[in-house]
């Protein structure tokens, strides 16, 4: 398994895949992370129609890159525990799809430099976003070619993150970086 690499496992049992991510040298030395169990059917389907509205809670397994569900007034969402992460999203059917993220950076408004989102779909970043300081909803068209039917690897690369009690936005010592209130998938027609 190459560093970054993610792997398809199969299991005796439910869930009959799971996929792992392998990082040789982390903060707490080399680790093999569970990056998805798949259960359930694939997002896109005929019955399902073109849109696919996921929420954080809605993964079996969040990927990596991510700290526990918690929620606020608002609803639910996932903080970033730095400036990678990913998730598996399986497919039933590919085509442009329009990707958005509905997201806050904990760094907007408060970095010295602009903040900025960007979508990655199978090891490949889409242009980047400026996000704005609060929850805004971000969006990319991606093409076909990024996508396969089956599972795909999507990810959000935030350039700044903070830890609020560095700051003085409270005593939270974990390292944050965009949070995520929902991800949504739509085929655009051709």
């Amino acid at each position: 398994m190459l560093t970054g690499e993610v792997v398809e496992l199969p299991l005796r049992g439910a869930p009959g895949v799971a996929f792992a991510r392998f990082t040789p040298s982390g903060p707490a030395g080399s680790a093999v992370d569970l990056c998805g169990a798949i259960r359930g059917t694939p997002r896109l389907t005929v019955d399902e129609g073109p849109r696919a509205r996921i929420p954080p809670a809605a993964l079996d397994r969040p990927g990596w890159g991510w700290h526990d569900l918690e929620a606020d007034d608002a609803g639910p969402f996932r903080w970033s525990d730095g400036r990678d992460t990913e998730s598996l999203v399986r497919l039933a059917r590919v085509g442009p799809i329009r990707v958005e993220v509905e997201a806050s950076g904990a760094a907007a408004g408060i970095a010295a430099a602009p903040v900025t989102l960007a979508l990655v779909v199978n090891g490949a970043a889409l242009d980047p976003a400026a996000m704005t300081e609060g929850v805004a909803t971000y969006a990319w068209t991606v093409p076909v070619e990024r996508w396969r039917a089956g599972m795909n690897r999507v990810g959000l690369r935030v350039s700044d993150v903070i830890r609020p009690a560095d700051v003085g936005r409270g005593d939270d010592r974990r390292l944050l970086g965009v949070a995520v209130r929902h991800l949504e998938l739509t085929l655009v027609a051709e």
